[in-house]
């Protein structure tokens, strides 16, 4: 309790594990004067504010901490849907087959088949085609030029034969 006898400047200081003057009950006492009793009541409205400010403090606090265990929950929902679908791409069958068959069959087959299939192909394709064409005109005169001299010669070995 504070008297009226206690000035702004004698404020005591609390022992060890003893609560702060300020957190002390404050009783006003009506004789002492007007100035000591705004000084007092406003210690004790400051109090008031405070324990507010720590009431509205533990309440954000609480508040960031549900949102942060909402935001875990959803970043690990999201995880675990990429999870999923890394092992679902995981799962697809990669076929490769190379097949050279000469079969010489006789058969004789009486065959009772019920087949129920249900197939889900995934085919990645990836072709690389590397054409390198070079035309060459000389090759193409070369060629002209065998061609009619080959026929020329034929023409004269057809006369000498006559």
């Amino acid at each position: 309790m504070i008297s009226a006898d206690q000035t702004p400047g004698s404020r005591p200081e609390p022992a060890a594990g003893e609560m702060f003057w300020t957190e002390l009950p404050v009783v006003v006492d009506e004789d002492a004067p007007v100035a000591w009793q705004i000084y007092v009541r406003a210690l004790d409205t400051r109090a008031a504010e405070d324990a507010v400010c720590q009431q509205e403090d533990a309440v954000c606090q609480q508040e960031d901490a549900v949102r942060q265990q909402e935001v875990r929950q959803q970043e690990d929902a999201v995880r675990q849907q990429e999870d999923a679908v890394r092992q679902q791409e995981d799962a697809t069958l990669t076929l490769d087959l190379d097949l050279d068959l000469d079969l010489d069959l006789d058969l004789d087959l009486d065959l009772d088949l019920d087949l129920d299939l249900d197939l889900d192909l995934d085919l990645d394709l990836d072709l690389d085609l590397d054409l390198d064409l070079d035309l060459d005109w000389t090759w193409t005169w070369t060629w002209t030029w065998t061609w009619t001299w080959t026929q020329n010669l034929h023409k004269r070995l057809s006369n000498t034969m006559k």
